[in-house]
Formats: C-alpha cells, structure tokens, sequence
C-alpha cells in the first residue's frame, strides 16, 4: 500500500512540476497578448480616441431626414438606427449620445407601428425620456 501512496505522489508531484512550467511560459505569452491587443485596438479603434465633441458632431450627421423630408409612413425610432443605435455600440458612444441634446430633439411615432407589448404609460414615459434628454433644446414632435 505505500508503495501505490508513494507512486501517486510522485505522479502528483510531477503534474504539480508539469503545471508550474507552463505557468512560467504562459506569463510571457499572456504579457505578449496584451501588448499585441493594445496596439491592435490603438490602429482598430482610432475613433475611441476622438474628443467626445467631434464623435458628438459625426453622430448628428447619422440622423435620420426628419419625418417632413421621408416618406409619409415612418416607423417608430429603431434600435437599429441612429441615436438609439448609440446607445448599444460601447459606454464611451452612449455617454455621448446621452449627453448630446440635439440628438434627441425629434421624434415621429407611428402609433401603428409600435411595439404592441407598450401600453399607454409605457408610451409616455418612452417620450418623457426622449424629450428628456433634450435639455432645453426646441421639440419636433409627429405622430
């Protein structure tokens, strides 16, 4: 029986070996990830580095035409479509977005095309907070 106890630990002994030198070549490797991501995400990513003002003012220029320059039938804001589409890209976008007042100073609801799980307060609090963030800029308002 200590024969098998003492073969266990040394099999042991060598997994703990066998674990610990790849510990040590890891660290290097993860060091050089990471070094590698941050230069990748420096060329990748170069709008990150925008001051908030100028990605403030590219996201103005993705607005949809206002509901009087689109067709006649014009669907409820979309996630998929600016300024709600911001609001999900990265934490930096949707501070901007959210604190952009003009961003949010027209809204067209077609009343039909509406979610249909969104009942009347639903709706009213969806406009509180869109004209919300508004500030103190002027509305455009359509159903």
């Amino acid at each position: 029986m200590s024969s098998f106890n003492a073969d266990l630990r040394a099999r042991l002994a060598e997994v703990n070996a066998s674990i610990a030198a790849l510990h040590l070549r890891l660290k290097p490797l993860e060091d050089a990830r990471k070094q590698l991501q941050s230069e990748l995400d420096g060329i990748v990513y170069p709008v990150a580095t925008l001051p908030p003002e100028i990605t403030s003012n590219i996201f103005l220029r993705c607005l949809p035409p206002s509901p009087e320059l689109s067709s006649p039938v014009k669907a409820h804001p979309s996630m998929f479509t600016a300024p709600l589409l911001f609001l999900q890209v990265c934490r930096m976008w949707r501070n901007i977005a959210l604190s952009t007042p003009r961003l949010w100073v027209d809204l067209h609801v077609n009343l039909g095309e509406f979610p249909h799980e969104m009942d009347e307060d639903d709706l009213e609090k969806y406009i509180r907070d869109w004209f919300g963030r508004a500030g103190t800029c002027p509305l455009s308002f359509s159903v």
